[in-house]
């Protein structure tokens, strides 16, 4: 494989993976609106930006896009689990650490599960990118 093509595969996961995490955002903000207070949008705000950066800090602590990594898709996406579990712990203590009780423990949930949802689309996504080229 070209050192092009990795470079956009990287990029691309990258991408996919911050698009995976605002979506899944968005979708529990659109669809749990009714029960959070306007006034509050701003605790949902900074714990949004807070599961953004510890995204993207664990996954580069963990060399989730590394060259190495992401060619194997099966390193890939093991390392992907590993990443995705210590970011829930991380949002975890976060939580915890802040105690954030104004948050709601549904928005909390689904949040990650959709994210995580989204991580496997993208794998499977990768995989078929991967065999097409």
């Amino acid at each position: 494989m070209n050192r092009q093509f990795e470079r956009y595969l990287q990029i691309t996961q990258i991408i996919l993976d911050l698009f995976a995490l605002n979506i899944a955002y968005f979708f529990c903000k659109v669809v749990l609106t009714e029960s959070i207070s306007a006034n509050l949008w701003g605790d949902y705000f900074r714990y949004w930006t807070i599961s953004v950066l510890a995204w993207l800090v664990l996954s580069f602590i963990f060399r989730t896009y590394a060259n190495k990594a992401i060619l194997n898709f099966e390193h890939f996406t093991k390392r992907t689990t590993q990443v995705y579990f210590l970011w829930v712990v991380f949002l975890f203590f976060y939580l915890f650490i802040t105690r954030e009780f104004k948050i709601s423990r549904l928005f909390i949930v689904s949040g990650m599960i959709s994210f995580g949802a989204g991580l496997l689309l993208n794998r499977f996504l990768y995989l078929g990118i991967k065999k097409y080229f």
